[in-house]
Formats: structure tokens, sequence, C-alpha cells
């Protein structure tokens, strides 16, 4: 695709604007960056990781927690599981049994 000057017709090899030289070379060796200290490294490395081992702990005890409180609701007090169990007996015999259409037995 060529270019298109201001004017809109194409632009010859020659108007257009040169491309500009690479940079020179700095006059001066560039200095290496001093090695990083391992030991302040480990230092940040553990404590940050000491923290997220405690959020994991406790996020631990919070499933924990909640894992509770729905097995208590599943479960719920002898009476409630009593009652739970009649009404399922009294479902199971409204509801008449239905014959199997394969066989024709009940099912």
């Amino acid at each position: 695709m060529a270019d298109v000057a201001a004017n809109g017709t194409a632009a010859t090899a020659s108007e257009q604007e040169p491309v500009a030289a690479a940079p020179a070379p700095p006059a001066e060796k560039l200095k290496r960056l001093p090695r990083p200290d391992e030991a302040e490294y480990t230092a940040k490395f553990d404590k940050l990781n000491s923290q997220i081992n405690a959020m994991n702990a406790r996020l631990g005890e919070i499933k924990e927690a909640l894992d509770a409180f729905h097995d208590k609701r599943k479960s719920g007090s002898g009476e409630q599981v009593e009652l739970r169990n009649k009404l399922n007996d009294e479902k199971a015999r409204a509801i008449p049994s239905t014959p199997d259409l394969a066989t024709g037995n009940d099912v």
C-alpha cells in the first residue's frame, strides 16, 4: 500500500522522509547492577509465606465451621429427624406405587 501525501496523491520514494539513523552507542560502558541480597530475599519470602499460611489456616477454620453448620442443618435434632421420617412414610403411603411399563410389575 502506497503512502498518501496530504493532498491525497501517492508520494514517491524521493518525497518520503528519511528513516532516522540508529542511536550511537554510549560513550562510557554501562555499569552492572549489584547482585540482589539472598538473605534479604529469603527473609521477605519467609515473612510473606508465614502470612499466607496463617490466612490459609484461618480459611480452614471457617470452612470447618460452615461444614459443621450445614451438617447440623441436614441432620437436625432428634425430633426433627423423627418428624422427617414420619413425613416421608406418609408421602410413600399417599403416593400409590406405579406399575413398571416394561415388565407390568409394581415398582
